[in-house]
């Protein structure tokens, strides 16, 4: 085991990094070059220098090794941006703030590797648990910042899930016109967008 600490001290970047960041990074690094897809848990112990079994100390499950790598590449963006938000007293400048931030973020992601989790996720089961997974934290989270408002929710117009849903619609949109095409123009183009939906409420 201490052969596997020697050579993962090492190089992601030329940083030093400890075992598990660094077969983090090494996992990062192969998802984003295979369009979304990790080789088998053996390949990438070998391609770390490790054993299987302290490959799987670290990460139980491929699914779980997947979702390790979308929270690196922000798919966890929500975890620090909705806390962020609090600030803001009303739901809408909430929503506004979340919404403007998430596209702001959107250009730090690897361009299209949202779109290409969303096409692996439909061959491969890790990466779909991982998406699902993901998915139902990030509508949870947004459930939550909705509920803290709910006296602001006309009830009878519509219900906590729709609001919901079209929050998560929002953002869809976004990343799919952020990432495909990642320009300051479409960044301004959909803050503007952002500005008028949340300015309506």
């Amino acid at each position: 085991m201490a052969d596997d600490d020697e050579q993962l001290t090492a190089v992601v970047d030329g940083q030093s990094l400890d075992r598990k960041t660094a077969i983090l990074a090494l996992a990062t690094q192969l998802f984003v070059e295979n369009g979304g897809e990790l080789p088998a848990m053996g390949a990438i112990a070998a391609r770390a220098g490790v054993t299987r079994p302290a490959l799987y100390y670290y990460f139980p499950s491929k699914a779980d090794l997947v979702r390790a790598v979308m929270r690196q590449l922000d798919w966890g963006w929500w975890t620090d941006i909705i806390p962020a938000s609090r600030g803001e007293t009303s739901l809408w400048k909430r929503i506004r703030l979340v919404l403007v931030a998430f596209a702001e973020r959107s250009f730090s992601t690897e361009p299209g590797m949202y779109l290409a989790l969303l096409r692996a996720s439909q061959s491969n089961s890790e990466v779909r648990s991982a998406v699902l997974a993901q998915a139902a934290e990030m509508r949870q989270a947004i459930a939550e910042l909705v509920m803290e408002h709910a006296d602001e929710v006309d009830l009878r117009e519509q219900s906590i899930d729709e609001v919901v849903d079209g929050i998560l619609g929002l953002i869809w949109c976004i990343s799919s016109g952020v990432l495909n095409t990642s320009s300051k123009v479409v960044l301004a183009q959909v803050r503007q967008t952002i500005d008028l939906v949340c300015a309506g409420r």
